[in-house]
């Protein structure tokens, strides 16, 4: 039997909407600064507590007329252990499955949780014959050591800072994950007195850490997670739930992650994802290692409400100049090729994030040394359209055939940043005005110009084609090769 997972209802920040977290090997809390990711943390030490009191303040609002509720549910629950319990506590839910539950209720300030399970057959909580079943539950609730950014300098995060400091040409792996261990077990022991024989018989136990990269340089930051991550996966009796702020501390390619993103406003909710549901391919997280290698902060699109996607630096800069133009804050993530944006559209539809994909139509055919061949990159288009279209939450606007193109009446892409520095520089230009016809209304939110469905990219094409392009052009006609139109753009 495990603990899956735990809901928190009227504590502190959380309201009676509540929070659902469900546990992994390692879990990241993102979310704007008083969005109550701590006070998770806070509320699992309660939980963890066995129910012990709590003062006024835990309670939403300060209100003591509202009970606290923290609900811990557990899976893999075996026959032994079903035995132990007795009959007929196990129910199916919906996102754990097959489970138990054990429910802590506060209704009074100062005074011990009611515990409660939840029994199927009364298809409620209960606080009557539970004969084993709570102290069962609580002795199956890993043991939280925390450890906050606040703490003094002998705490574990200055010892955290120091040992990787230290170790530093080591690397984060294996060897960072067994400092971590020693150090993590030294601190429980002097914490607690206890032996590594009584310790070897308890519950396993989970750390608790605010804001790990808080004080650290970039690069060590980045070696703390790594060991953070390496930590949880190889430390069988340890899990870690973690907050941050940092987008450099997410690592989407690490196996038994789960990221979950707080957001108490109204309207509003929590969104988690786990990277082994993610299903990338290995291709796919060779090229999120690649992204978030060039670029650290790529994570940051987790941390905002509305996004932008684009394949390269020449369109990035351009909206990012329209947006501050027009006093608007705009998330501009440069995804390093057209290739890698159905990856990027695919996790914001997890995380149920609206976005923008901006991206080059390219041409037909493409020549080679051996003459002309399928564009691959045409292909691309429906891959990006397939990723976006499947959730509902992101938009597409094509360039014909590419950025510059589209904008300045050149037929190369070459030269692509320098060629939108000069044109932002000179407001009364005609080349800067069209760039501000073209993404003022994406950055104000204007629907109008996309190319989010089939038929609407098959319009912008058709327009192309018939302005822009001469007939025989070798590059979108080819009647000795086979049609992409088919399987790509129709």
């Amino acid at each position: 039997m495990r603990l899956a997972g735990f809901q928190v209802e009227n504590f502190k920040s959380i309201g009676p909407s509540g929070c659902l977290i469900r546990l992994d090997r390692m879990v990241i809390l993102i979310g704007r600064n008083n969005a109550g990711k701590s006070t998770i943390l806070d509320a699992y030490e309660a939980l963890a507590s066995g129910g012990k009191a709590l003062n006024v303040c835990h309670f939403h609002r300060q209100d003591p007329r509202v009970p606290v509720t923290i609900t811990a549910y557990f899976d893999r629950v075996s026959t032994e252990e079903e035995t132990r319990i007795g009959q007929g506590w196990c129910f199916e839910h919906p996102e754990f499955g097959a489970c138990v539950a054990l429910r802590l209720v506060w209704r009074t300030p100062g005074e011990p949780a009611l515990r409660q399970s939840f029994d199927p057959d009364a298809d409620d909580f209960v606080a009557e014959g539970l004969q084993d079943v709570d102290a069962t539950l609580l002795r199956r609730i890993p043991r939280p050591v925390r450890v906050r950014a606040t703490d003094p300098t002998h705490t574990m995060q200055a010892a955290l800072r120091a040992v990787l400091k230290e170790h530093a040409g080591q690397g984060p792996g294996t060897d960072a994950a067994r400092m971590l261990a020693t150090l993590f077990g030294a601190r429980e022991a002097v914490m607690t007195g206890a032996t590594q024989t009584a310790r070897d018989i308890e519950p396993p136990r989970i750390l608790l850490i605010d804001d790990p990269e808080a004080c650290l340089h970039p690069s060590t930051a980045r070696g703390a997670c790594a060991a953070l991550h390496a930590f949880a996966l190889q430390q069988r009796d340890w899990q870690v739930i973690a907050t941050t702020h940092s987008p450099g501390f997410i690592d989407l390619t690490r196996d038994h992650a789960t990221i979950i993103r707080i957001d108490p406003r109204p309207g509003k909710s929590r969104h988690a994802v786990s990277t082994d549901r993610l299903a990338f391919s290995e291709k796919e997280r060779q090229r999120l290692s690649m992204v978030r290698a060039c670029n650290p902060s790529v994570n940051e699109l987790l941390f905002h409400d509305d996004v932008v996607l684009v394949e390269g630096a020449s369109v990035q800069i351009a909206l990012l100049h329209v947006a501050r133009s027009m006093g608007r804050q705009l998330h501009v993530v440069n995804c390093l090729g057209k290739a890698n944006l159905p990856l990027f559209a695919r996790l914001l539809n997890h995380f149920q994030l609206p976005y923008t994909v901006i991206h080059d139509a390219d041409t037909r055919f493409a020549k080679g040394r051996r003459g002309y061949h399928r564009n691959a990159l045409w292909a691309t288009n429906e891959a990006i359209r397939l990723a976006v279209g499947s959730a509902g939450f992101g938009r597409i606007h094509t360039q014909f055939p590419h950025f510059e193109g589209e904008y300045f009446g050149e037929s190369s892409n070459a030269g692509k940043v320098d060629r939108v520095l000069r044109a932002l520089d000179d407001p009364d230009s005609s080349d800067f005005q069209r760039i501000v016809e073209a993404f003022a209304p994406i950055v104000g939110g204007d629907g109008s110009g996309q190319t989010t469905t089939r038929a609407a990219f098959n319009r912008k094409l058709d327009t192309y084609l018939t302005q822009s392009v001469s007939p025989g052009d070798p590059l979108w006609y080819q009647p000795d090769l086979p049609s992409v139109d088919d399987d790509s753009a129709n």
